[in-house]
């Protein structure tokens, strides 16, 4: 336990000197995914009333180009679970985003406009589908966020941040859009 305790704070002191450039955003949430692919849908289908959980996690790094205007660049992962019983589906969807937040002028109103590229890993094992994993084609899209910056105004370094995002992913023969509400910490 001193060893991660440790490790912490040296990763809380180097995040703090890389924040001289920028600013360091830590986001949990959760939401909703629809799936454009129909082998996807009926996997999920085949399980009978599962129970199911949607994280969404990530991480960026903002340059400050001018005051209002961040260059960012980060990951985004969504974690979504269906089981029942023995039967399970996990998908993991991962993207990288590079785009651009700003500060339109409304107190704390910040907008994101990312450009997305990624992929999805599929574990399962569900009646009628062998217990075994899969991946979707790579695919790019793109992410909206609205989010507000509750301390943006009054210069504080490690400000609570709230939000909103859809991120369109077309992959092969389908796309899935995945909606996420969540809370971000910022280290500026």
């Amino acid at each position: 336990m001193k060893k991660i305790g440790c490790l912490l704070a040296v990763l809380f002191v180097c995040a703090g000197n890389l924040c001289a450039f920028g600013a360091i955003d830590f986001t949990l949430g959760s939401g909703y995914v629809w799936y454009g692919r129909n082998d996807t849908k009926e996997r999920n289908a085949a399980l009978s009333g599962p129970s199911r959980i949607v994280l969404n996690t990530g991480a960026a790094f903002k340059y400050k180009i001018v005051e209002p205007v961040y260059l960012a660049a980060g990951v985004d992962v969504t974690l979504d679970f269906h089981w029942s019983g023995d039967d399970y589906v996990y998908l993991f969807d991962y993207a990288g985003l590079i785009g651009v937040q700003f500060y339109p002028g409304v107190a704390g109103l910040l907008v994101g406009v990312d450009y997305a590229l990624g992929c999805r890993t599929d574990f399962y094992r569900v009646d009628g589908y062998a217990g075994r994993s899969s991946a979707t084609e790579w695919g790019s899209g793109f992410k909206i966020s609205v989010m507000y910056d509750f301390f943006h105004d009054e210069g504080k370094r490690l400000r609570p941040v709230a939000g909103a995002s859809v991120r369109w992913m077309p992959r092969g023969n389908g796309s899935d859009t995945i909606l996420s509400a969540f809370f971000r910490l910022t280290l500026e």
